[in-house]
Formats: C-alpha cells, structure tokens, sequence
C-alpha cells in the first residue's frame, strides 16, 4: 500500500510526518500518535499503515475502556487516554516502542499471553489477573480484569493483540481487608464467647460517634465506678474515660485515634479503679463501624478481666529478673536460646571474655568465637539437640578477647512447654583440665615407655645370663 496523499486536516500536527485523514480522533494520544516519527520504525510513515491497523485503532482512540493495541512483529503498543494512567511513568514513552522493552519487568508473565493470542487465535480473558508492574520507580502488584484477543489483518492472519483491561487493584485490595478485618472480628469473637462461657466479661458497650452518646451495661459502670444509670441514659466518651489510670491514657487514646481512622478491629489493655482502692486490669475489645462516607458511625464492644494474666505476666518477669541476675553473678557464661536455636540472650561475662558486643553473639553469631576446626562437628550437634529436644553438650575451643584459644564446655537443656520452649545453656572454661588431661596421658605414655624400655633390658640381661649359663654346662660336660 503506498503512503496516502491526504492533506493534513485542521488541528493536525505539523510535523515531519504528517498523519492521514483518517486518524481524526481528538485527545492526547490521538494527538501523540499524530506528532510520533514513525518513519523510524518498522511500520513506516502514518499514511503507509494499512487499513486493518487504521480501523482498530480507529476504535481504541475512541474507546472509553483502558485499551493498548500491540501490532506487528515486534508488537508497538498503542493505547487511549483511558489507559494512560495504569501505566504510570510508562507514559508516554511507551507509545510505539515493543512491548518486550516497555513492560521488560514483566515481560516473563506478559510475553506468554500476548504470543498464545497470537500463535491460538483464542481469546484469553481473567478477572483480578495479577501482575508485577514498575509504574512508579518500584515494582508492585497490580490486578486487572482483562480480555485480549487477536486482530487480523486484510487477509485474515493474525497481526496485532487487542487488549481491553480494567485495573482492580482497588476492589482487590479493598477485599483482601475487607476479609482480614472480618478474620480479626471473628478472633476477637471467638475470644468474647470464650471470655462469657469461662465469666470473666466485665461489660458491654455501644458508643454513638456522631452524636457522642455512650451507653453501658451495669456490669460495665461497676467495672469502672461510674454511676449505672448514667450509662444507661448515656454519657460522652471523655467522661467515661476519666476511670482510666492516667499512665495508660495516652496508650488507650492512640490505639482508639487509630481504630476510628481507619474502621474495624480495637483493642486496648489499661486499668482501671477497683472498689477497694487498687487497680484491675482489663482488656477492651471493640469494632468501629463507618458509615457509607467512610466516617466513624457505631462502636459497640466488650470488656474483659484480664487482671490474673497480667499478674502472671509480671510473676513471670520477675522470676526472669532473678534468672538474669543469677547468670550475671555465675563465673561462667550463661546464655538463652530461643526454640528454632536461635540465642536471645548472653550474660555480661560472656561479653567481657569474647570483647564483642552483644548483636554479635546474638542468633547465630556465636558460633564466630568458635575455632574454625570445631564449628562443623558443634553446629551438627546443636542442630541436633534444637530437632530433638535432647540436652546439648560439646567441648570446643573458644576465642578470649586476645586471640588465644581455651577450650570450653558447652551444655544446655530445653524448658517450658511445647508452646513457649527455650534453651537454657552455660559454657564452662575446661582449658586448665585439658591441659592436665594431656600432661597426664603424656606421662602415662613416658611412664609405659620407660617400663617397657626396662622390660626390655631385663628381658635381655635373663637372656644373657641364661646363655652364660647354658655355656658354663657345656663345658663342664
């Protein structure tokens, strides 16, 4: 087909290559496409494109769906200003260059489609595809609903794939929360109907937002000393948070701010005034509700005792206070470990022998202080003990904080339960015994040596006696 003669309507781009009288379509592609040198590349000027690829893009210059068009052999990608957005910093450099080079970071995922279009004749069409795109300087995952099908040309062999997508990445995403809020509200459910069947509810709540109307159970006003039938009528949430111990005020009204933000799932831990004069502890569970404008609207909730707990809690703190104070006081080196082997923790003694600090000895940094000759066969049976759960032991030699090499005993055991283990573990400086160990086993052998040495010469004066004597016989015969 030879390039068209047509002049250049009102409103086309002066330029070196001027477009068709075809190509009327307003807007800014129509327009970049019109201004674009494609004599430069394989499909030649605009004029010399022929009719199948001016009718379809026609069509997608027109086309208020998010639709590209990729044509030819090297399949240049022309796209409407519907789809110029989903693309990003994309555009417009996009426009007539290869799909292999303007979506190279997922071309591994996009190549495969576009070639089974073309290579089948058959449609591929997929709600919520996923894709890795770079649109903004970092790759992310986008999703698209999307239908690609092949575009003939005038003599009905395939020449280009039609793309008409929608991007959902919103809906998805919006979904995916939709359905983590919803697995968090059926958590803090189960736990509510745990809380009622073993009694330890406190109360229940509804908030109004909007209009500040807060009302109460009886359960909830004791719970926090305030008045029942107040909270039956209702009160402002500032009055009812005046019950609050005030260290805990500002934790409670950051975890609330959040919450209302965004919608869904609360939960607060504070204390609040027991009748004789202490504290309780007591956790809120809520569940903010918006309106169709995304504003908070309803937050009903539930309080429950978690008084016992938090003394457990901090039983357990202190009977670990006292375990750490214990390992600074011992002469050897104490460490914890967590239940994949994994060390949390080294005592201070540890620190001052290796002279490292403590990140380095942390996780699996401690095996670095261990003679390169060792690490193999102590890391084999540490990782063995970690499988099993069966005490650990090894003898290895340990680099002080000079450079000098001692030799150590390691041993540790697993506590607590299958649900919260941990690895208790000591290392003990047995250079001194090895070295009396070897001076002893190098005495033993000189000492056997010199017996068998003097074996021997006894062995060979009775052999010389006897033949002196075996000679003194004979001649006396």
């Amino acid at each position: 087909m030879q390039p068209s003669d047509d002049p250049v309507t009102p409103g086309g781009a002066i330029g070196a290559h001027p477009p068709a009288q075809w190509l009327r379509a307003p807007g800014e592609m129509a327009q970049r496409i019109r201004n674009h040198p494609w004599a430069g590349t394989s499909l030649g000027p605009i004029g010399s494109w022929p009719v199948s690829l001016r009718i379809v893009l026609d069509t997608v210059l027109a086309s208020q769906a998010q639709t590209v068009l990729f044509w030819g052999p090297e399949l240049l990608a022309f796209y409407n200003d519907a789809y110029a957005p989903t693309i990003g910093n994309k555009h417009p450099s996009a426009l007539g260059r290869p799909a292999a080079e303007g979506w190279a970071e997922l071309w591994d995922d996009l190549g495969p489609l576009l070639h089974s279009v073309l290579d089948t004749g058959t449609t591929v069409a997929a709600r919520d595809r996923r894709f890795q795109i770079d649109r903004r300087g970092f790759l992310e995952t986008v999703y698209f609903d999307i239908s690609y099908s092949v575009v003939r040309d005038g003599d009905g062999d395939p020449a280009g794939v039609l793309c008409i997508v929608s991007e959902t990445t919103e809906r998805v995403l919006g979904a995916q929360r939709l359905a983590d809020s919803e697995a968090r509200l059926r958590q803090a459910s189960e736990r509510i109907a745990l809380a009622l069947n073993t009694g330890a509810v406190l109360g229940t709540w509804v908030w109004d937002v909007k209009a500040d109307h807060f009302t109460a159970d009886e359960r909830f006003a004791r719970t926090f000393a305030i008045d029942p039938e107040a909270l039956q009528k209702g009160m402002r949430l500032q009055d009812v948070k005046q019950s609050i111990h005030r260290d805990d005020v500002d934790r409670v009204n950051r975890l609330l701010a959040a919450a209302m933000q965004k919608g869904g799932p609360y939960s607060a831990e504070y204390r609040v005034p027991r009748l004789d004069g202490g504290w309780r502890w007591i956790e809120a569970n809520g569940h903010v509700e918006l309106d169709d404008a995304g504003q908070p609207a309803r937050f009903p909730g539930v309080l429950i005792d978690i008084d016992r707990r938090r003394a457990a809690e901090v039983t357990m703190r202190r009977s670990e206070a006292r375990f750490r104070a214990l390992a600074q006081a011992l002469p050897a080196h104490v460490w914890t470990a967590r239940q994949d082997g994994g060390v949390d923790w080294v005592n201070q003694r540890m620190l001052e022998y290796t002279g490292l600090r403590t990140g380095k000895l942390l996780d699996h940094g401690w095996i670095t202080p261990i003679h390169p000759d060792d690490r193999p066969r102590t890391l084999d049976q540490w990782q063995a003990s970690v499988s099993t759960g069966d005490d650990f032991s090894a003898e290895f030699r340990f680099r002080r904080y000079d450079g000098m090499w001692r030799w150590h005993l390691a041993r540790a055991v697993c506590t607590g339960d299958s649900d919260d283990e941990r690895w208790v573990g000591t290392m003990t400086d047995i250079d001194d015994q090895k070295s009396a160990q070897a001076a002893l086993a190098d005495l033993n052998a000189k000492l056997e040596q010199r017996v068998d040495e003097r074996t021997h010469e006894l062995q060979q004066a009775l052999d010389r006696l006897s033949e002196a004597r075996s000679e003194n016989f004979a001649q006396e015969r």
